[in-house]
């Protein structure tokens, strides 16, 4: 089992423009005993651009049309031996966000840009689970308005 530790990058490298910034924030946050609420407080309806790599494409899915995108950050190390899953988001792609997508292919490596949506519903817009004594902890987040920017080498 391969385990990635994030380093704090520097302050030109905001959370919204790099997604290990946000990762080493969530898990300060994380560590400090923050609920998903509070988190999701911090970030919901901000705008980001990251990098990730298409893991599978569903545009046209009737009820959530979208794409999976690995991050690149899987099982990172938390305090008390734990570590997060960070490597997944959900993208939702909805009316004309769908155009900027149509050509991709999965494995794809892509420059997208985002929002961390306010939830319609009582769940947090940023979600944390783990089971009773298992050192994993997974990372739920789903963007909307996501347009696809530019692919990368």
């Amino acid at each position: 089992m391969a385990l990635e530790k994030v380093h704090m990058m520097s302050k030109e490298n905001s959370w919204f423009n790099n997604w290990s910034v946000f990762v080493a924030q969530l898990i300060e946050l994380l560590d400090s005993g923050a609920s998903d609420s509070e988190i999701s407080a911090k970030y919901r309806d901000q705008s980001v651009t990251w990098e990730g790599t298409i893991t599978s494409i569903d545009l046209d899915e009737e009820y959530v049309p979208g794409i999976s995108m690995s991050m690149g950050l899987r099982e990172v190390m938390m305090a008390n031996g734990r570590f997060l899953d960070a490597d997944h988001v959900a993208l939702l792609i909805e009316g004309d966000w769908a155009d900027s997508w149509r050509n991709c292919k999965e494995g794809q490596r892509v420059r997208f840009s985002a929002i961390i949506p306010i939830s319609e519903t009582t769940r947090p817009e940023i979600n944390f689970s783990q089971f009773e004594n298992d050192p994993l902890v997974g990372l739920m987040l789903g963007l909307k308005n996501c347009k696809k920017l530019a692919n990368v080498e």
